[in-house]
């Protein structure tokens, strides 16, 4: 984690769940090799990522959070471009790569395309950024916008949507950031939200998110903005087709 910024400006908490050997050893082998930065060390041994991110909010010190996946990479000037847009009444966003085996993947990019568009353009909110908005990563939070919030761990896919979707009547502007300010993602095939794991799971698990989003919606009606829900109801409908094979995984994606 490389970075430009100097490394005295931030921390990084790494939450290990789950499986504990021979990883927790290591990683405490890393640390002594690298204190030049701030690096907190936790286990919990549910491996839960909601748990983890929860606990990585509860034991943050400073005034801003960007979540990081464990097999993802930031360019080296990340955090210094999201230093230079940061503000306590927005949330910054930056462009989104895939890779595969550290190397760019070919094909379409729907972050990058919804980002490029938005280059330049001022009074921009969450319905802007229909792709952007399913995740927490690519983006750094003012601490205090989320104050009482948490991941629920009841979720083992689409965690990331519901939480925004929580938050979402907390944002009240988005800024992005230099398009060469980059999160690089790792598309895993056997990730909880890629692996086909039958019609049944797939069902459930989209019955399941469609309720939350109708009651987050529904709790406050005149907070939350209508057709920013009405779009992850609508994107929920194209992914579970696109699961089940009736339309081509392109067109899942609003």
């Amino acid at each position: 984690m490389a970075q430009s910024t100097s490394s005295h400006s931030y921390e990084v908490l790494l939450i290990l769940n789950g499986p504990k050997d021979p990883y927790f050893e290591e990683i405490k082998t890393f640390k002594l090799k690298h204190q030049f930065f701030a690096l907190q060390l936790f286990y919990i041994p549910e491996a839960n990522v909601s748990t983890a991110r929860n606990l990585g909010l509860n034991k943050s010190r400073g005034s801003y959070i960007l979540f990081v996946d464990d097999d993802d990479i930031l360019s080296e000037n990340y955090l210094q471009a999201m230093n230079f847009e940061i503000s306590d009444d927005s949330v910054v966003f930056t462009n989104v790569m895939s890779l595969d085996n550290l190397q760019l993947k070919s094909g379409i990019n729907p972050y990058f395309i919804e980002f490029k568009r938005k280059i330049g353009v001022s009074n921009l909110s969450l319905i802007d950024f229909k792709v952007h908005s399913a995740t927490v990563w690519a983006k750094i939070f003012p601490k205090k916008m989320l104050l009482g919030m948490h991941f629920e761990p009841k979720y083992k896919n689409g965690q990331d949507s519901i939480f925004m979707a929580l938050l979402s009547k907390r944002i009240r502007r988005i800024v992005i950031t230099d398009p060469g300010a980059i999160y690089y993602y790792r598309k895993r095939p056997n990730s909880a939200s890629r692996k086909n794991k039958g019609i049944y799971y797939e069902l459930s698990t989209t019955f399941k998110l469609f309720k939350g989003y109708i009651g987050i919606y529904l709790s406050d009606p005149l907070e939350y903005d209508f057709l920013f829900f009405l779009h992850r109801e609508a994107a929920l409908v194209k992914r579970l087709l696109a699961k089940l094979k009736l339309i081509s995984p392109q067109n899942s994606r609003l």
